[in-house]
């Protein structure tokens, strides 16, 4: 059984929340991306040359997207303009910021030393925002989301049979395994039975929207029954 079908036929049954696999998708404390960071305002506060201090942000940005895409088993397009697109349906930034940080890739040969100094400050703010956020989010992702229902009490005859399923007479559950090649794990219990369970990877059409659910749980302060409701209004528009 598919997802959609899944969750078209029983997401009534599912009430209850589980939220669970708080990890960190970051392998290093200072990442590359901050590195330039901190050599862009160095050099800016010295007042060095400002196309250098352009060339690191710029970097900043571009290593930082890459990063974040492929951790959440994305493979990057080359053109940065995609790669933010990529970004701003994750839903992690406001697209006003995502905004700016496309703007900000643009030359600075046509500003006045005093506009340019004036830019780079601004694209400075910019991308420690931007570095900040991502890393905050990949610092601290949920990486195991349950939607599920009991009964009382439950019927232990199913439940030793598949006992790796847990209690729940019907569940919902989604896992993401960031190992070798990142994907989410869909799987579905009705009435004590596994229904549903297969990989979903960044070429189907319904992993971003399952993706952003774990975002909204991991960077916002949603209410989890929320994040289903809209997870599920989602998907089955995707049918």
């Amino acid at each position: 059984m598919k997802l959609n079908k899944f969750l078209l036929e029983n997401k009534k049954n599912l009430t209850d929340y589980g939220l669970s696999g708080l990890g960190s998708l970051v392998d290093d404390y200072l990442t590359e991306p901050e590195s330039l960071l901190h050599k862009a305002e160095k050099a800016l506060l010295e007042n060095d040359d400002f196309f250098e201090v352009h060339r690191l942000l710029t970097k900043s940005i571009e290593t930082q997207t890459v990063t974040l895409l492929n951790k959440l088993g994305i493979k990057e397009p080359k053109a940065f303009q995609v790669q933010i697109s990529l970004v701003n349906q994750l839903g992690i930034l406001a697209p006003r910021i995502l905004v700016k940080i496309e703007g900000s890739h643009n030359s600075l040969e046509n500003y006045g030393e005093d506009e340019k100094k004036e830019k780079l400050e601004n694209q400075l703010d910019i991308t420690s925002l931007y570095i900040k956020t991502t890393k905050r989010f990949m610092n601290n992702f949920f990486q195991d989301f349950e939607m599920s229902s009991h009964e009382s009490p439950p019927n232990w005859n199913k439940i030793n049979k598949y006992s790796w399923l847990g209690s729940a007479k019907h569940s919902f559950k989604i896992l993401f395994h960031e190992k070798e090649r990142p994907h989410i794990q869909a799987i579905g219990v009705v009435d004590y039975s596994e229904v549903m369970n297969y990989r979903i990877n960044s070429s189907k059409s319904d992993y971003i929207p399952l993706l952003r659910a774990f975002i909204k749980l991991s960077l916002w302060d949603i209410d989890p029954d929320s994040v289903f409701d809209e997870l599920c209004h989602e998907l089955l528009e995707v049918v």
